[in-house]
Formats: C-alpha cells, structure tokens, sequence
C-alpha cells in the first residue's frame, strides 16, 4: 500500500505538481506586459477554461454512458463490475439503474456550480474582491478538480499495465498543465499583483496536488460512477469560473480590443489542443 502511494505521488508532482508551477514562473515578468498583451494573457485563460469545459463535459458524457453498460454487465452477471457500481445497481433496481450515469452527472455538476458559489463568497470575506488574486485562487482550485480527473485517467491505465498509454498519458497531460500553470497567473499579471511566495506556492498546490488523489485512487479502487461524479464536479467548477472570468473582462471593457479577445481565446483553446495531441499518441 505504501508503494502505491509513493507511486501516486510521484505520477500527481510529474502530471500536475510540477508543470503548473514551471507556468506559473514568467508571472514577474508578464506583469510589465503592455495592457493590450495583458488582456490577450487573460483572454488566453479564457481559452483555456473553455476548453477544460468542454473536454470534462466530453468524458463526463462518455462516463455515464459507460455507466449503463456496467448496468449491463451487472444484469446479466458477466464480467466484472467495480462494487460501488454494482452497489448502486442493487440499489436503484433494473428498471432505474440505466439512468443512475447521468443523473449522477447532474448532481456533480449542480455541486460543483455549488461550491464554487461557496468557495466564492469566503474568498470574498479574506481577500479584495477587486483584486485579480480572488480569481485567481478559484481558477486554481477549478484546475485541481479538473487535474484529479487526469490522476485518475493515468492511476487506471497503469494499474491496468497498459505501459505505452500510461506513458503517452503522463506526457500528455504534463505539457497540458503548463498552459493551466499560465492560465492561473493570468488575473495576477493584469492586476499588476504579485502574491508572497507562500500564496503562489498554495495555489499551484492547490491546482496541482489534486492529482496525486486522483492517481491514487485510480491505482486502487476505481468505480464508473466515481468517475462520472469527478468530472462533473469539475465541469460544474470551471464553468463558473468561465463566467467569473468573461464578468471581469467586461466591467474592464476600457482596455479590450477584438484581437486581444478573441485572439487570446483561440489561443488558449488551440495551445490546449495541440498539447492534448500528446495524450492521444
């Protein structure tokens, strides 16, 4: 058991620790960026969040729908099924089992709409709202959800002993977390703000240290539903966030311009493509 921690460890700092601090590391110098280059930064973010939703809704989706055929596998007692799914399945009967996929994904997407709301409202009452680090912290913490959902991709697969995609996955997903390492420091830099060491340190904790739970989660005791319910949360996280993010660009309508907009999105979406090639190789 100790072994399979030290293993999560090691596969959380290399897919998401480590990464999201090396993009987090040009914050100094992207505060002394010209205002149009600040809004494309954040614009990026914007791009980049876009994409992590799109991308959990993705596998959500997938997730559940993998959900009924484990009901199936269930019913027709072949195969194996982990217990949760099949405690759910006793649980629910045959009759509703089937749809137990997405009404858990409704539920974590409804929390995690929730808990950012939460989260929200008490990072009001320790930091200025009018500060970019408030932001900054909730897109942090969207990350790290989002990241646990990549730990658990990469704990199955190795567990599984499926080495070359256990590999193409760590890769993948390492060079990801760099453009999420930026997309953090993104409201920072067009704040003008420049966090103790301490702060910067928690938030890329905060965005990074998530996968380690995942992976070791994924080297031990894996469900669909889990799964389903992770990834959801996620996307209910950084849809908020999404929203946060397009509100503070329009109260700060001043400095916005088409290029930087829309270019720093496409930008964002398409660096986040490019380096989600790794994972598919």
């Amino acid at each position: 058991m100790l072994e399979i921690l030290w293993l999560a460890i090691l596969l959380g700092l290399y897919i998401g620790v480590i990464p999201v601090y090396i993009g987090m590391l040009p914050i100094d110098r992207f505060r002394n960026l010209d205002p149009k280059w600040m809004t494309f930064l954040l614009c990026f973010t914007v791009g980049v969040l876009l994409f992590l939703l799109i991308d959990l809704g993705a596998e959500a989706m997938e997730e559940a729908d993998g959900f009924i055929a484990a009901m199936q596998v269930a019913d027709t007692a072949t195969g194996s099924v982990p217990a949760l799914d099949m405690a759910i399945f006793d649980l629910l009967g045959l009759s509703l089992a089937p749809h137990a996929g997405y009404a858990i994904l409704i539920f974590g997407l409804t929390l995690g709409l929730l808990g950012l709301v939460y989260v929200d409202e008490r990072i009001r009452v320790r930091v200025d709202t009018s500060s970019g680090e408030k932001l900054a912290w909730m897109i942090a913490l969207a990350i790290g959800l989002h990241n646990m959902g990549e730990g658990l991709a990469v704990g199955i697969t190795v567990s599984a002993g499926v080495t070359a995609l256990a590999n193409s996955l760590i890769v993948g997903f390492a060079l990801h977390n760099l453009s999420e390492g930026i997309a953090i420091i993104g409201p920072l830099a067009k704040s003008g703000e420049l966090p103790s060491i301490k702060r910067l340190l928690g938030l890329g904790a905060l965005a990074g240290a998530p996968t380690i739970l995942g992976a070791y989660i994924g080297l031990t005791w894996f469900a669909n539903s889990l799964a389903i319910f992770f990834f959801a949360i996620a996307a209910g996280a950084v849809l908020y966030v999404v929203v946060e993010v397009l509100a503070g660009l329009r109260k700060d309508g001043t400095s916005l311009n088409a290029w930087s907009l829309h270019g720093g999105v496409l930008a964002g979406i398409l660096v986040m493509y490019v380096t989600s090639l790794f994972v598919a190789l």
